[in-house]
């Protein structure tokens, strides 16, 4: 439903039903209910912010149960109106729903905190087989060394007994 469309109020479909295509009201009665509500509205208007409908009840009187005045013989209450427990189902799943809401916002909250805990984790774990690759690099460049110390020394080793023995 068109927010911007709603039903008429019951003051509204009362002046609709009983004013004429020349604006004139076609009853003394209708008459004497629009000169009351109009007096009415016009003190409500100045002291509080009393609705049109509260008003018309209040020159008409009440309602009779179950039935919805100026609407004719169809509508009832429930349905001009609306329903009070639909409205307070609607509170209720209102409240329901910011809950879970809530509730998502703090487990993707939490959700984020372990990813970036998991994040952190896995890079220290990264830098840290980096190192140890770097660490067995270095190592055997070292061992690669040596035995080539070893050699080199043999070598000058083999040399100086060659020497003496010419």
């Amino acid at each position: 439903m068109n927010p911007e469309h709603r039903e008429p109020s019951s003051w509204k479909m009362f002046y609709i039903a009983h004013t004429k295509s020349d604006a004139s009201l076609n009853s003394i009665a209708a008459q004497e209910i629009v000169d009351k509500f109009k007096a009415l509205a016009q003190e409500s208007y100045s002291s509080t912010s009393t609705t049109e409908d509260e008003i018309y009840r209040q020159v008409v009187g009440p309602e009779r149960h179950g039935r919805t005045r100026g609407y004719g013989l169809g509508p009832t209450p429930t349905t001009v109106f609306g329903t009070t427990p639909g409205r307070i189902e609607l509170a209720s799943q209102l409240r329901i729903a910011n809950t879970q809401n809530a509730e998502l916002k703090t487990k993707i909250d939490d959700l984020e905190k372990k990813i970036d805990d998991d994040r952190r984790k896995m890079e220290e774990r990264m830098m840290e087989e980096r190192m140890e690759m770097e660490r067995k690099k270095m190592e055997e460049k070292m061992e690669e060394d040596r035995r080539k110390m070893q050699i080199l020394l043999a070598f000058v080793e083999e040399m100086k007994t060659n020497k003496r023995l010419v």
